[in-house]
């Protein structure tokens, strides 16, 4: 159970500035944390932040059994500089420990915390999104070596060496982006302001986990701000993102997202950001709850009453497209009539196509009928819920029809989102991306199942 108020009496106890633990021999010995830049002062072994603490904070911590936990440890030889301590618990046998900004060091044993990872420095992972997926740890994005980077690297917990997965070219900065991902892939949003006073908004991209294709879905919605950190924590039923005002959080069971206003986030941001507060950070989570130890204070955060009557909004809504990386001039934004004319236009292959196979049943169906063009936002909005079964509350809040009173109209109205959708998939696929279907637990409720526009057989 976790208890952060004993963690906090027992990290008053231990302490929580650094000591000096390296023998001096081994200081002269100190290797550069980029190989490309020797006069870098800022210098450790691989996995050492985690020898700088008190000896027993960080088992401390382990013993409140939390899901994850960022540390801060401040470097015996260079006053001032710390470095963050990473734990992540994303099921009862998948565990990690590491250290931001360095792949060198990366332990599936947090209380022996010996070192799993021999690999070649391919990448840090400051700013990086880490994520469990097929038995692997990932990380996406990045920043090393003063530059940023859209990379994406998989840690081998059988060889301890790092791959770097090769992605297609992303759009302009999407290095920037904060990443938070989900069953079927990762959302990006981009936090370059500068950029988005000149797009006129925080473009937000999704690209999956497999066959990765990097897709527009529009802007951040405005009413969510623009300020926030580029990682998030991931809680139990939220995503959580820090900011300079309150915490931006996005809603998992619906991606609904809200601006979260309380006396203690008030507190939390006011004194967790004080720059003095560096060095003795502590941020822990368990379920939907947050913990914050600063120098002097400790802060509890529970969402679940945060948010609690909190106006929900769409994450995204629609905006032009972005440039795409090699800096091609942007599109116009395509509006409601083009895209009804292309789903009228693909509900008519579809048709053709079906006479077709009818009068010659030998022919593999829509072989002939291979598109590249770009979904429409409809049908990428739903496609990133694939395997989900949505209710129709959940559906039309997800499509934008939350606001309609009358349920006559909003019936209508998802019946003629469904029938595009489902014409637009069904002339590239062969198969509808939304199929209805009775409940198990009541007959008379519908629910409506999501496929997927991904070819899962395809290498």
């Amino acid at each position: 159970m976790w208890n952060s108020r004993l963690l906090f009496s027992v990290l008053l106890v231990l302490g929580a500035r650094a000591e000096a633990r390296v023998a001096p021999q081994q200081l002269e010995a100190c290797t550069p944390d980029s190989v490309l830049f020797e006069g870098n002062q800022r210098w450790w072994y691989p996995g050492e932040p985690l020898k700088w603490m008190r000896e027993g904070i960080i088992d401390s911590v382990l013993d409140t059994h939390p899901d994850g936990f960022n540390l801060k440890a401040e470097s015996p030889r260079t006053s001032g500089y710390a470095k963050t301590i990473k734990y992540i618990r994303f099921a009862p046998d998948q565990e990690v420990i590491f250290v931001s900004g360095d792949c060198r060091y990366i332990s599936y044993s947090p209380r022996t915390r010996e070192n799993h990872s021999n690999s070649i420095v391919v990448g840090h992972t400051y700013y990086a999104h880490p994520y469990w997926y097929e038995g692997a740890l990932h990380f996406q994005n990045g920043w090393s070596n003063w530059h940023v980077h859209n990379q994406r690297l998989r840690h081998s917990r059988i060889t301890g060496e790092i791959q770097d997965i090769q992605l297609p070219p992303g759009p302009v900065d999407i290095g920037y982006a904060a990443v938070h991902a989900c069953d079927s892939g990762l959302f990006t949003v981009r936090v370059n302001n500068s950029e988005v006073r000149q797009l006129g908004g925080q473009e937000v991209h999704f690209i999956a986990h497999e066959n990765p294709k990097w897709t527009y879905l529009g802007i951040l919605n405005p009413e969510l701000g623009t300020e926030f950190e580029r990682t998030p924590i991931a809680l139990k039923d939220y995503w959580v993102f820090p900011s300079e005002e309150a915490f931006l959080v996005r809603r998992r069971s619906d991606g609904q997202a809200t601006r979260a206003y309380s006396d203690a986030t008030t507190q939390v941001v006011q004194e967790y950001r004080n720059p003095q507060n560096k060095l003795h950070n502590l941020t822990a989570w368990t379920g939907n709850k947050l913990s914050f130890r600063t120098k002097n204070n400790f802060y509890e955060l529970d969402l679940d009453s945060v948010t609690q009557g909190a106006s929900w909004v769409p994450f995204w809504v629609d905006g032009s497209p972005p440039k795409t990386a090699d800096q091609a001039p942007q599109t116009e934004p395509v509006n409601t009539a083009v895209w009804a004319l292309a789903a009228l236009s693909a509900l008519l292959v579809v048709v053709l196509l079906r006479q077709r196979q009818s009068s010659n049943p030998t022919s593999p169906p829509f072989q002939a009928f291979q598109s590249t063009a770009p979904y429409s936002p409809s049908v990428m909005a739903l496609a990133v819920h694939k395997g989900s079964s949505l209710t129709a509350d959940e559906f039309d809040q997800l499509m934008g029809l939350g606001s309609i009173t009358s349920p006559e109209t909003k019936r209508s109205k998802r019946a003629r989102i469904i029938q595009l959708v489902n014409a637009e998939v069904f002339a590239r696929l062969g198969v509808n991306l939304i199929e209805r279907a009775k409940s198990k637990e009541d007959k008379r409720v519908v629910i409506y199942n999501i496929g997927s526009i991904y070819n899962e057989d395809s290498p």
